[in-house]
């Protein structure tokens, strides 16, 4: 059985379930921020200075970001 790579399987239990909300309100679900970076080609590091309130960043490719409750 292959359960992946370590760096794999060391990111899939990190990760945490964040929403990207528009100006109208519409949500985008996505399984962690690595998988936003990729689908919408956003910077991983923009998005994390939104969901941890770093360097006064509120919005990331013109969405703000929150992880899910």
């Amino acid at each position: 059985m292959n359960y992946g790579t370590c760096p794999d399987r060391i990111g899939k239990a990190n990760s945490k379930k964040i929403i990207a909300i528009d100006k109208c309100g519409n949500t985008i679900e996505f399984s962690s921020s690595m998988e936003a970076h990729r689908k919408m080609g956003i910077s991983s590091g923009n998005i994390y200075d939104c969901l941890y309130h770093k360097r006064n960043r509120k919005t990331a490719g013109g969405y703000k970001w929150e992880f899910v409750k």
